[in-house]
């Protein structure tokens, strides 16, 4: 027999053993009952808006839209279409793109980057790099964050040429296949680039690859600052974007390896308001996706663990203290993805809380911040995750944690 795992009919006490033929025959009917009712895993993790990306995008995005999971080099196997836009040579161009799930990995941090090849089925030699932009910590893998880079293009021209993005997340996590080691995430359009009448073309601002995050920190009196969140806490939060508001509560255990973020408003491409909760239990591989709005529950493979932090150590390079009052504020940059975060300090050593940050558009102001342990109980997941949809970049990893740590035979 198998037990009710969540929901207000959990029960705590384990399910009485049978013997050991018994549950194996259970355990097989099990999996063969999940792999036939489930659907098939779907992931995605960069998305290309602007100049459109091969193979097209249909409708709002999700996290896990399998258009645009491409994994080898330079498109995934997309086959090349025509150019779906057009750009001067010289000039400057604007991508606009999507990272779909944030694969942060902090020992290794990744980074995005922007490159132009001028034939339409280029090989990777072909390829020369426009920009680069660093990756950040998201705090969950299940956030979508919209970015535009501006890059300047060559003095080139081209009927058919191709721009590709990379996201190199350096995850371990999200190796596939076997030799991309790197854990890379492709995607790219097809464009035309007609000649310029202009002169010779201004010099290209190309953004190098980051060997250490911390190069070019600036240096303060007690060394490169830092703060972190305390190990426990939760606060509410408020944020504008170009759909309209969503209303954030985070909770943070991280002694218990366990986090929830729940979200009401627009979001996810979505102009109807949501409600989502997201659960991760970090020591299980497992974090749970709740559709509350639809009594939907998906079931992810989350990466690493991280703590909530802010300096060098996450790319962030600090700014600048304001005192209004008795109160002092320090303000941080993201590097060169455009962020910016404001903390304010505890009364505990490094310690911090957040006040405000914006990125990819996006403006943030955190309220109701509470430096203690959240109730065990918010991190129990609603009863329709006894039945979870295994989806993500980690849907095998998921689905023999969920059975390992969740089902009893």
């Amino acid at each position: 027999p198998t037990r009710m795992l969540f929901g207000p009919h959990s029960s705590s006490s384990s399910a009485s053993s049978s013997s050991s033929s018994s549950a194996a025959a259970t355990a097989a009917v099990l999996l063969f009952f999940i792999a036939a009712v489930l659907p098939a895993p779907a992931a995605a993790h960069i998305c290309i808006f602007s100049p459109r990306q091969r193979g097209g995008l249909q409708g709002g995005l999700v996290p896990g839209d399998p258009l645009c999971y491409r994994r080898t080099g330079y498109c995934g196997g997309t086959p090349p279409g025509a150019p779906t836009a057009r750009y001067v040579a010289g000039q400057r161009a604007e991508i606009h793109f999507q990272q779909n799930l944030n694969h942060w990995m902090g020992s290794k941090p990744g980074y995005f980057d922007v490159a132009i090849a001028y034939t339409s089925d280029p090989s990777d030699d072909d390829f020369i790099t426009l920009a680069t932009m660093n990756d950040f910590p998201a705090h969950d893998q299940v956030i979508q964050t919209n970015f535009t880079l501006d890059v300047q293009l060559p003095m080139k021209a081209t009927s058919h040429g191709v721009v590709r993005l990379r996201y190199v997340s350096n995850n371990p996590d999200e190796i596939d296949p076997k030799n991309n080691t790197d854990a890379i995430f492709y995607n790219c359009a097809d464009v035309e680039v007609i000649a310029s009448m202009g002169i010779e073309s201004p010099k290209e601002n190309i953004t190098h690859i980051p060997n250490k995050m911390a190069l070019g920190l600036t240096k303060l009196s007690g060394g490169e600052m830092g703060c972190a969140l305390p190990d426990q806490f939760s606060f509410d939060a408020h944020e504008v974007n170009e759909l309209g508001v969503v209303v954030h509560r985070i909770y943070w255990d991280g002694k218990a390896g366990k986090t929830r973020w729940d979200r009401s408003g627009k979001f996810f491409g979505s102009f109807s308001d949501r409600k989502l909760s997201l659960i991760n239990d970090y020591n299980k591989s497992i974090e749970f996706v709740f559709y509350s709005d639809q009594e939907k529950c998906l079931l992810y493979g989350p990466d690493q663990y991280y703590a909530w932090e802010y300096g060098p150590k996450v790319g962030h390079t600090y700014h600048n203290r304001t005192a209004i009052g008795s109160s002092f504020f320090d303000t941080w940059w993201g590097g060169n993805n455009g962020a910016r975060f404001v903390t304010t300090p505890l009364a505990e050593g490094s310690s911090c809380k957040p006040v405000s940050w914006s990125l990819g558009g996006n403006q943030v102001t955190v309220v109701n911040f509470k430096a203690e342990p959240p109730s065990p109980s918010v991190f129990i997941p609603d009863k329709s995750c006894n039945k979870p949809i295994f989806t993500g970049c980690n849907a095998d990893r998921s689905k023999s944690a969920f059975l390992r740590n969740y089902f009893q035979v």
